[in-house]
């Protein structure tokens, strides 16, 4: 059984690292393009990192950001980072940051009631 978990655990690394090196090498082509971002919650607010979602990708993912956000705002993120190779994934620093407007929200939550 100990061979089939260290297989497994090497098969799950080596996904992540080529996951890693593809997004790395795809953000690395677009370096200078800006991206829209939506908050989906924090990872570790007492070190300032949120989960976001990149909507025009469909990925997820984890950066800084000094601002006071919550779910459901935008931010847009620059890359500072493409990461290297297998590395880890590429980075971001938020460039602009569009807080849910308080009629957003309402509309929200009508949505969400009447769908239970």
């Amino acid at each position: 059984m100990g061979a089939i978990a260290d297989k497994s655990r090497t098969l799950g690394q080596l996904e992540r690292e080529q996951e890693h090196y593809w997004l790395s090498e795809f953000f690395r082509q677009r370096s200078d393009t800006p991206w829209t971002a939506l908050v989906m919650g924090w990872f570790r607010e007492e070190n300032r990192l949120a989960a976001v979602l990149l909507e025009d990708l469909g990925w997820e993912t984890i950066t800084r950001v000094d601002a006071d956000v919550k779910p459901g705002d935008r931010l847009q993120l620059m890359l500072i980072e493409s990461g290297k190779g297998a590395a880890g994934p590429p980075r971001f620093s938020v460039t602009a940051h569009f807080p849910l407007s308080d009629e957003e929200e309402e509309g929200e939550e009508e949505e969400g009631e009447g769908s239970e």
